[in-house]
């Protein structure tokens, strides 16, 4: 087997997944590459209802074979819960002594008589669960093996499965305020918060309007919260203005927002997003002063925290596209960074300074 430079290529690959099924594709092969298994698949695992749970992603795994999995086998396959209960932990069913389904039923054509695999958790209704795959039994140094590239690639793969998440919230917020975003959450009715990241938090624990206090966010204007309060109890989208002196809020309910599976949002929630004045943006203004960067620049890499496409890039600030790439190509050259995604990465920390 290769040894542990494989995991760096593999972190490399999920760290540019965002948005990119291609790329996916390209993660599982190389993946089961490594672990030299036969197959490798990622199932939405519905845990109150199994016969719901699906694929998601499969490398090598016919659709004859997904098929006969999802209308059969999803209801008996005991392993798979076996990693729902035990999330980021990984197991192996040779060693937890599970056969694929059950022992009554052959399973072998399937390719899962041999599988290690972790979850991940979505929500408290559904979890991502990664297996690779193989016909025969595992060795001692196998399993090592296995166990600890599946271990290295659980946090790589949990931040490419959010990224790819917010990439499609993104994208479908921009419009509610006007293309630019700094920060958003998601919240329920009692202002729990549901999802974000602590480079969210960190954004909008800048502004003056609200405070962040565990997983519950407060207005500090008992007004303002009342307001939000009864937009979200009638399911409303609405913006409001002069919250504080550097920001607007806008609050979009998540079932406004298309293509969102529910495995991958709360249905129930309400994104709160947080904007500042895009001229008064101090974004801007630590791109220009820390790396040289002149103002159109810093305008693009701002639009391209919420979008890497250049087409939309170019439209938000009525730019050919040729230019914006020339414009990313020097901002990442100022930045000192060598890819998109290191470029992005650096950018968010940048945002919450």
């Amino acid at each position: 087997m290769e040894q542990y430079s494989g995991y760096s290529e593999i972190e490399d690959i999920l760290a540019s997944t965002a948005g990119n099924p291609v790329l996916w594709g390209k993660f599982f092969e190389r993946l089961t590459e490594l672990a030299e298994c036969d197959s490798g698949y990622i199932l939405v695992t519905d845990l109150m209802h199994r016969e719901k749970t699906h694929f998601l992603f499969s490398h090598n795994i016919s659709q004859q074979q997904q098929d006969l999995y999802v209308s059969k086998f999803n209801t008996l396959d005991i392993f798979n819960y076996l990693l729902s209960q035990s999330p980021r932990q990984v197991f192996c069913s040779q060693l937890a002594h599970y056969t694929a389904i059950s022992e009554d039923i052959d399973v072998d054509d399937s390719g899962f008589q041999y599988r290690c695999g972790f979850a991940i958790p979505c929500n408290s209704h559904h979890s991502l669960n990664l297996c690779v795959n193989r016909r025969g039994a595992f060795s001692e140094q196998d399993l090592q093996y296995i166990c600890e590239l599946l271990l290295a690639i659980v946090t790589p793969l949990e931040d490419a499965i959010r990224a790819d998440l917010q990439q499609k919230i993104y994208s479908q917020i921009l419009p509610y305020t006007h293309n630019h975003i700094d920060s958003y959450v998601i919240i329920d009715q009692a202002l729990n918060i549901l999802f974000s990241d602590s480079t969210c938090i960190a954004i909008i624990d800048k502004f003056h309007c609200i405070s962040i206090s565990g997983q519950h966010i407060m207005f500090n204007n008992h007004d303002v919260q009342q307001h939000l309060t009864l937009l979200m109890s009638n399911n409303e989208s609405a913006s409001v203005h002069n919250v504080c002196d550097t920001c607007m809020i806008t609050l979009v309910p998540v079932t406004s927002l298309d293509n969102l599976y529910d495995w991958e949002c709360f249905k129930e929630g309400f994104i709160l997003v947080f904007t500042h004045d895009t001229q008064k943006n101090p974004m801007i203004e630590r791109l220009i002063n820390i790396h040289k960067l002149s103002r159109c620049e810093a305008l693009c890499a701002l639009d391209f925290m919420q979008t890497s496409s250049i087409v939309d890039i170019a439209t938000n600030n009525c730019r050919s596209e040729n230019t914006v790439r020339n414009h990313i190509k020097r901002v990442m050259h100022k930045m000192g960074v060598h890819n998109q995604a290191a470029l992005m990465k650096k950018l968010i920390s940048l945002a919450a300074l």
